[in-house]
């Protein structure tokens, strides 16, 4: 059975990178060619193809290259692989609590402006700047409600 490699343009093509993208992850040692032609040609086998679709995988869940460069680096000074996995695990588990904070972040972010947009969609009454002191709408919303909803000090004289 003979190993099946690409040379560095197939490979970019097969992962839907750039190979400018494929020099620039071996240059952090995130891959490396299985062995080079006569001519210096760089040829990566399956394991790369494989390692590029992880590293695809890492970004989309957040993770930067510099990340992905220490993972891999840790990861591959573990020798024993259930270490491997447990490590890998652990690693994972922290990205897991970062998204979940980042998405309750997220999530109050959402009602704050939903808060904000509703009080704006009924202050939609005044015509001038100068009708904001006759405005009900203008005239309840207190300085409290103004901070809360994050209203920048240069729209606060506007709402009265």
């Amino acid at each position: 059975m003979s190993i099946e490699y690409f040379t560095i343009g197939a490979l970019a093509k097969k992962v839907g990178k750039t190979t400018r993208t494929l020099r620039f992850y071996e240059e952090k040692s995130l891959i490396e060619p299985a062995k080079r032609t006569q001519g210096g040609y760089r040829l990566y086998s399956h394991d790369s193809l494989v390692r590029l679709q992880w590293i695809e995988q890492l970004q989309d869940m957040g993770f930067s290259i510099k990340d992905i460069q220490n993972f891999v680096s840790q990861v591959s000074d573990i020798k024993h692989p259930p270490s491997k996995m447990v490590h890998i695990s652990q690693v994972y588990v922290q990205r897991l609590k970062e998204t979940q904070e980042e998405i309750s972040r997220l999530r109050e972010q959402e009602k704050e402006l939903q808060a904000s947009l509703a009080m704006l969609d009924s202050c939609q009454t005044c015509t001038s700047i100068s009708d904001h002191t006759a405005c009900r709408s203008c005239m309840e919303i207190t300085k409290k409600q103004q901070n809360r909803l994050k209203i920048p000090d240069l729209l606060q004289p506007l709402l009265g």
